[in-house]
């Protein structure tokens, strides 16, 4: 690429992004960006305000892909067992195709102090699990605790699955369904 050509804020954005999932989200900088484009860090001000505009971008485009997943998943009639297992299942493939994209979604999901796009997007997020959640009868306060329980142990698998920590020679998918079928039927027995 010759120096400068193609930067307009959209290619910025697809770089920003492509950056973030090779990198990771922490590892999008606007010196990084610059050298991507073969330019100085201060011709990308003619696109964007600064990193802070970039990452929120970022955090704006993972969380509204994670909810279009998790839209996707919880679609059809499969019960609350099946929809949970759709649903984890998106979440895993959503972390594992865009790594950096899935990091920079997380707070997004559970800051509402943020930017009101970004706040609008989590709460969508939300709204699908608590839906999924009062789909095994839970509500009130049982309802509260079991979200971020389930957030906990879909996102706690994925770290450690990104870290390398499953070497006990069993199949990491079977052993990600397991625990999914393990909540489903945990949820399901608070409901009774």
């Amino acid at each position: 690429m010759s120096r400068g050509a193609g930067v307009t804020r959209a290619r910025l954005m697809e770089v920003a992004e492509w950056m973030a999932d090779k990198q990771g989200f922490e590892g999008v900088t606007i010196h990084g960006l610059a050298a991507a484009f073969g330019v100085k860090a201060p011709s990308l001000y003619n696109h964007v305000t600064g990193l802070p505009e970039i990452r929120d971008a970022l955090r704006l485009r993972g969380v509204t892909l994670l909810t279009e997943r998790l839209t996707a998943a919880s679609d059809g009639d499969r019960g609350a067992a099946g929809r949970l297992m759709a649903m984890g299942r998106a979440v895993r493939a959503f972390a594992q195709e865009h790594p950096g994209l899935y990091t920079a979604a997380l707070p997004t999901v559970s800051a509402p102090e943020t930017e009101p796009a970004l706040a609008n997007a989590g709460e969508r997020t939300l709204a699908i699990l608590a839906g999924l959640i009062g789909e095994f009868g839970l509500v009130g306060e049982d309802a509260l605790h079991a979200t971020p329980a389930v957030r906990s142990a879909i996102h706690g698998f994925i770290t450690l699955e990104a870290a390398g920590a499953f070497g006990m020679g069993i199949d990491v998918d079977q052993s990600f369904d397991w625990m999914l079928r393990m909540l489903a039927t945990g949820l399901d027995g608070l409901s009774q």
